[in-house]
């Protein structure tokens, strides 16, 4: 990684938030990154106070920020390998500023924490994260809350045709050449055809970029009746990886309410940390 480019960690002072930081820190260290702690506050209005109840809180928050970064300084202070840590602090809807803010070049990957969803509304609608995770165009790590602290020494993916688009495959390549993982490329099995294809050409890619350099497999899964999603998941959860990756296409609101994405259903309650690559085109199809 370039030591310009930067982790982009939204927080909101939960502590499933400085879950995702601890996270965030220790992969910027197995990246070789820099850190930027973003808050976005969210207008508030009091009828009985006005506008001072909303000043009072964004000065709050941005005590509070100023303290993470503190904290993230003085967990730097005990590790050899210094990673600068920058905070940004913006106010507005927080998922509309968050997408626009992951457009800046230096943000290469976002790490964000999540919790379960358990209204009605959320759980059609989706979350911050999982809207973040869905709709921006750079790689997200959706963290939660009782995920591991450690560098990833497993790490499954799963194998789509949208796995071979351009930018998934840089964004995917980029990633895991930083450690010394071993990769496990899956596909959740719908015929030998598909499969077969699949597997020829990604090894294609994997001879053309020179990556025999890092230890991989590929294999198919089968489904039992499972959702696409929980197949990978189980199987992540059982092989112990550290990071269960995926590629999803961008669908607008209406596409999304009709059509059960991957990535959407992965990432509502995850229990393990889950990677959302992009394809390059925003028309592209989530993988189904």
């Amino acid at each position: 990684m370039n030591p310009k480019d930067y982790i982009l960690v939204p927080v909101d002072f939960t502590p499933e938030s400085m879950h995702a930081l601890r996270y965030a820190r220790m992969m910027a260290t197995y990246c070789d990154m820099g850190i930027t702690v973003a808050h976005i506050h969210q207008p508030l209005f009091d009828p009985v106070t006005g506008s001072a109840f909303d000043l009072e809180m964004m000065r709050k928050n941005k005590e509070h920020l100023n303290e993470m970064l503190i904290e993230v300084g003085w967990d730097q202070y005990h590790n050899p390998k210094h990673v600068p840590v920058t905070t940004y602090f913006d106010t507005g809807d927080i998922q509309s500023k968050l997408i626009d803010l992951v457009e800046d070049e230096k943000y290469k990957l976002i790490i964000m924490s999540t919790r379960a969803e358990s209204s009605f509304i959320k759980r059609l609608v989706g979350s911050v994260s999982t809207q973040v995770g869905r709709l921006g165009s750079k790689p997200v790590i959706i963290v939660p809350p009782r995920a591991d602290v450690n560098p990833p020494k497993r790490i499954v993916v799963g194998m789509t045709e949208e796995l071979l688009d351009g930018q998934a495959f840089r964004d995917l390549l980029e990633f895991i050449t930083n450690g010394e993982a071993f990769i496990e490329f899956v596909y959740v099995i719908g015929d030998d055809v598909s499969y077969s294809f699949l597997e020829k050409s990604l090894i294609e890619k994997l001879m053309v970029a020179n990556f025999p350099s890092v230890r991989f497999v590929i294999r198919s899964l089968a489904q039992e009746g499972m959702d696409i999603s929980d197949s990978l998941t189980e199987y992540a959860v059982k092989q112990k990886a550290g990071v269960l990756i995926i590629v999803t296409g961008h669908r607008n609101f209406i596409e999304s309410l009709g059509h059960r994405s991957i990535s959407k259903s992965a990432l509502m309650n995850p229990v393990l940390p889950v990677m959302i690559l992009h394809t390059q085109s925003n028309s592209g199809s989530a993988i189904v």
